[in-house]
């Protein structure tokens, strides 16, 4: 589930040092070229402003630990300016929206099974993953078998 997520449309965003705003970054095309360069503006997009938001690229109301860290990175962003590039999984949070528009009382369970703990619990469909097998197919199986299941 994780992986259909992530594998949605994302926004760049930009700054050119450690304390600048932001940017979306846009794909302009060069005047009588088949060119393309990057092209940065302010955030405009709600979407994408929304979803940085969400991340925390903007705190509005910092501690004072924040605060002298965000003092010390702009007197070292003077001197050492690096360029910061963020991917915004906006495509991933508009689905996420929509579903909540649609449903605004569903639940949703999304797993990434990237990591699979040692838990053994006895029994057939026990409700974690009881045991590890060695299948390129796996997860397809289980999911048809579900889907046959619910057919009959």
């Amino acid at each position: 589930m994780l992986e259909v997520l992530d594998n949605l449309p994302h926004d760049l965003v930009y700054s050119p040092d450690q304390v600048s705003a932001w940017m979306e970054v846009w794909i302009e095309k060069v005047n009588g070229s088949s060119q393309v360069r990057e092209v940065y503006k302010p955030l405009q997009d709600p979407l994408v402003s929304r979803c940085s938001e969400i991340v925390g690229m903007n705190e509005e109301n910092p501690s004072l630990r924040e605060k002298l860290s965000f003092a010390a990175k702009g007197l070292v962003s003077k001197v050492f300016p690096k360029p910061r590039r963020a991917w915004l999984p906006t495509g991933c949070l508009k689905l996420l929206d929509t579903l909540h528009q649609a449903l605004p009382s569903m639940s949703l369970i999304a797993s990434d099974f990237s990591y699979l703990p040692d838990v053994s619990i006895p029994g057939d469909r026990a409700p974690l993953v009881s045991s590890k097998v060695t299948c390129p197919d796996w997860f397809i199986i289980s999911v048809l078998w579900l889907f046959g299941a619910l057919l009959q």
